[in-house]
This record gives structure tokens, sequence and C-alpha cells, in this order.
């Protein structure tokens, strides 16, 4: 019977010697899972903070074009406003270029019926100078 209870004893004695292998496995492994957790926490850790960063300056690029989108517009509105300006101006320098053309012709006119009437009164003069010449004698 004491051969049996030390044959016992000793698969016992084996059953724990296993049983505290088992156990220091399974601590490894679970401080390997631990490390392996703390590795991916930084690793998640420097993508939220990656993507914070591309977050960030994808505002800031987007205010930029923003404010780009509206010095362009800005500068659309200019050059329309310029365009209408000149428009204007063109129309503006037409007509005077034909009132100047009516100008001139009604002032070589003028001047025609000034030349005609210039040798008419000429005429009369004339006439006069003679009247007078003849009154004299």
């Amino acid at each position: 019977n004491l051969s049996d209870m030390e044959k016992e004893a000793e698969d016992k004695s084996l059953k724990v010697a296993k049983l505290e292998e088992k156990l220091l496995r399974s601590e490894k492994i679970v401080k390997q899972q631990r490390s392996d957790n703390d590795l991916i926490r930084q690793e998640l850790a420097a993508v939220r903070s990656s993507t914070q960063q591309h977050s960030n300056k994808t505002e800031e690029l987007t205010k930029r074009l923003k404010k780009i989108q509206e010095v362009s517009d800005n500068r659309k509105n200019y050059i329309d406003t310029l365009k209408s300006q000149l428009s204007n101006a063109k129309i503006n320098l037409e007509q005077a270029t034909a009132r100047s053309a009516e100008s001139k012709a009604e002032l070589d006119n003028k001047t025609r019926e000034l030349r005609g009437l210039t040798r008419k009164l000429d005429g009369q003069d004339k006439l006069i100078s003679e009247v007078q010449v003849m009154a004299s004698r």
C-alpha cells in the first residue's frame, strides 16, 4: 500500500509539475500578449494622431481653397466690371465719334456757307466802291 501511495504521490507530483509548466507557458503567453497589446495600442495612438493631423491639414487646405475661390470670384467680378466699363467706353467713343463727324460735317457746311456769304459781301463791297466812285464823279 505504501508503494501505491508513493506511486500516487509521484503521479500527483508529476501532474503538479506539468500544471506548473502549463502555468508558466500560459503566463509567458499572457505576458507576450500584453506586450503585443501595448504595441498595438502604441500603433493605434500613432494612427489616431496621424489621422488627426491629416484631418487638420484637410481642414486647413479646405479653408485655403475657400479663400482662393473667394479671391478668384472677386477677380472674375472685377474683370466683368472692367469688361462692362470697356464696352460702355467703346459705345461712348462711337457716339462721340459720330457726333464729331456730324459736327465736322455741320462745320464744313457752315464754312462753305460763310465763304459764299464772304464772296457776296466782297461783291457788295466792290459794288459800293464802284457806286462811290461813280457818285464822286
